[in-house]
């Protein structure tokens, strides 16, 4: 039967976040579940469904709090019952000790003790819980008395479940600076959004800046320049963005988006400085090797930290040398690994290999992300391309262009079973004249 609840009234929760704290889970709910009138066998049942509760959150999902309530059930009209909830900190970590992070594809509901629940319980619902997604589990249990007799002893029961003041006090604490803290963290939502989407064009500006700078790529120059002619094209597709998730702007976002308007004029100022710049033809390539480069953009992007991305870096025993702007082809190199990163998931591992092909020397950058579709690979390498979710705004037009300028190509293809891989192919001789 599937049990709907009409009315509820919380009782007690209780923090999961180490091993001492499952011991008194068991006994409050024990505890509980006496006072609430359950006959002796559900009393066990629910103090081993708290325990075992208790130690799914701490071990896999880094601990959490246990909610419980009494609940009046829709049918029959007069039942009562008990209801816990078991809400995770985070998402899935692991299923075992060998394993450091829960695989994609596992069910929850096939995983110990979950199943058991469905025996010691009435009704379990299970949301959430997958790889990136915090748990939460509701576990129903019915009582003999009804809905009106649960209440008349609801007054008394916090009494008894905290014999002293002092843990009662404490216990709830815990609690409620849990509740403020998730709070705090919803109401930040908004400022953080602004701020990785300033420090996106901040970004983008300075990789830009670095460009109209150097002499070594005047001819690249016009092109990108007629390409990013009108930047509102990227601050449009970005103040869409902000529009769809903030539709309403407060004192301090209002502020945040003067700073991303100014970045937009500093924007036109770059493509002006692109256009002088393809006045001169001066070039300055030199022999650079390729894994103090690749060593170099790895160190330098802060998004392999951020979501502990793990590179499995696969350099040849000697030195592999190209004719090359060093600080241009890192800046390739860090857009190709910004995208992979940011289609990873948090702890995943990228390849990033350095090998010969056919005599050429091969950057290749493999990731075990989402594929890209059909209709979004076809442009990846055109201005059009502003999908955040596979390329950032611009990027893959400047590794396009910045590739071509160094008489080389870059190739971008799904892997099976997900994931992409990008390959920076560069000439075997350099060719003086283009």
């Amino acid at each position: 039967m599937a049990w709907k609840i009409k009315e509820s009234s919380h009782i007690l929760t209780l923090v999961v976040n180490r091993g001492q704290d499952i011991p008194r889970l068991r006994s409050k709910i024990k505890l509980l579940a006496a006072t609430l009138g359950f006959r002796r066998l559900a009393i066990v049942q629910l103090a081993v469904a708290a325990s075992e509760g208790g130690r799914l959150l701490l071990n896999m999902f880094g601990g959490g709090k246990v909610r419980s309530s009494i609940i009046a059930f829709t049918e029959p009209d007069s039942a009562g019952g008990l209801e816990l909830v078991f809400a995770g900190n985070r998402g899935c970590l692991r299923l075992s000790e060998e394993q450091k992070a829960c695989p994609r594809d596992f069910k929850l509901e096939e995983i110990e003790p979950v199943p058991g629940f469905k025996k010691v319980l009435d009704s379990i619902t299970v949301k959430g819980g997958d790889y990136g997604q915090p748990l939460r589990l509701y576990g129903l249990k019915k009582s003999r008395l009804t809905w009106e007799e649960l209440q008349k002893k609801s007054s008394g029961i916090k009494d008894q479940l905290f014999a002293d003041t002092e843990e009662s006090y404490l216990e709830n604490l815990r609690a409620k600076h849990a509740e403020v803290v998730k709070l705090l963290q919803e109401k930040s939502v908004r400022n953080i959004e602004l701020d990785r989407i300033n420090n996106d064009l901040l970004q983008l500006n300075r990789e830009l800046e670095s460009l109209a700078n150097e002499k070594t790529i005047a001819e690249m120059a016009l092109k990108i320049a007629d390409q990013v002619r009108n930047p509102a094209s990227v601050i449009g597709g970005l103040a869409k963005l902000l529009a769809r998730k903030l539709p309403e702007l407060g004192e301090r976002e209002a502020e945040k988006l003067n700073a991303i308007i100014e970045q937009a004029y500093k924007l036109e100022a770059i493509v002006k400085n692109f256009e002088e710049l393809a006045d001169r033809q001066n070039r300055y390539f030199v022999e650079e090797d390729l894994s103090e480069i690749i060593k170099e953009a790895i160190n330098s992007c802060s998004v392999i930290k951020e979501k502990t991305i793990k590179i499995d870096l696969q350099l040849p025993a000697e030195s592999l040398t190209v004719k090359a702007n060093r600080s241009i082809i890192k800046i390739a190199l860090l857009h190709i690994l910004r995208n992979s990163c940011e289609a990873s998931n948090p702890g995943s591992k990228i390849v990033v290999e350095l090998t010969r092909h056919e005599g050429q020397p091969v950057i290749r950058v493999a990731d075990r992300g989402r594929n890209i579709p059909a209709k979004i690979m076809n442009k990846l390498f055109t201005s059009q391309t502003l999908n955040e979710k596979y390329a950032k705004g611009l990027s893959l037009v400047i590794v396009k262009q910045i590739m071509v300028e160094h008489q080389g190509d870059i190739e971008i293809k799904n892997r099976k079973g997900g994931g992409v891989e990008a390959t920076l192919t560069f000439p075997v001789r350099w060719r003086e004249s283009m």
